[in-house]
C-alpha cells in the first residue's frame, strides 16, 4: 500500500486563518495585501483559505464581496518549482490582453480578461523569491496592481 510521495495527490486542507495555515504548513511567509481599495467592497478576513505542503507548498485565499456571497478576489501562492498550479476558483474564460510589467522591481505578467459569469477581471502573477504569487480579481487592472503592490515587501 506504499505510494511514493511523488505520486500522492494534492492534500488541500481548509484553514481558519492565514496564520493557522502558515503555522501548520510550515510556510515561511504568506503574502497578504496591506491595502484593499474601499470601493471594491471586499470583506476581510478571507472567506476561504486552503493550503497544502504535499506534493508542494501552496496557499489559496478567497475574499468575498461584502454585499454578496460571491468571490471577488483570489490570492494564490505556490512554490515556483511546483509541477503544476492549484486550480483557481476565479476562472479566466478568455484573455483580452497580456503584457509584462514591472511592479516594485519584480517582473510580472498582467492579464486583462473575462472570468466566470462573463465578468471583466484582471490577474497579476510574479515570482517572489521562489514563490509564485497570483492575484486575480473581478475588477480593473489598476486595482489589481495596487493590491499586488501592497503584498510585495519593501526592500
Amino acid at each position: 500500500n506504499w505510494i511514493p510521495l511523488i505520486m500522492q495527490k494534492q492534500k488541500l486542507k481548509s484553514f481558519s486563518s492565514p496564520d493557522a495555515a502558515a503555522k501548520e504548513l510550515h510556510i515561511r511567509k504568506i503574502y497578504l495585501p496591506s491595502y484593499l481599495p474601499e470601493h471594491l467592497n471586499l470583506a476581510w478576513p478571507p472567506a476561504e483559505i486552503y493550503g497544502q505542503d504535499t506534493p508542494f507548498g501552496a496557499v489559496a485565499m478567497y475574499l468575498s464581496f461584502k454585499q454578496r456571497q460571491e468571490i471577488g478576489l483570489s490570492l494564490h501562492q505556490a512554490d515556483a518549482n511546483a509541477p503544476y498550479q492549484l486550480e483557481p476558483r476565479l476562472k479566466i474564460l478568455s484573455e483580452r490582453t497580456a503584457r509584462q510589467i514591472v511592479i516594485k522591481g519584480r517582473k510580472a505578467t498582467l492579464l486583462v480578461a473575462i472570468c466566470d459569469k462573463n465578468t471583466p477581471c484582471s490577474q497579476l502573477s510574479w515570482d517572489e523569491h521562489g514563490t509564485v504569487i497570483t492575484v486575480t480579481g473581478k475588477f480593473s487592472a489598476q486595482d489589481i496592481i495596487k493590491i499586488a503592490s501592497s503584498m510585495i515587501p519593501d526592500a
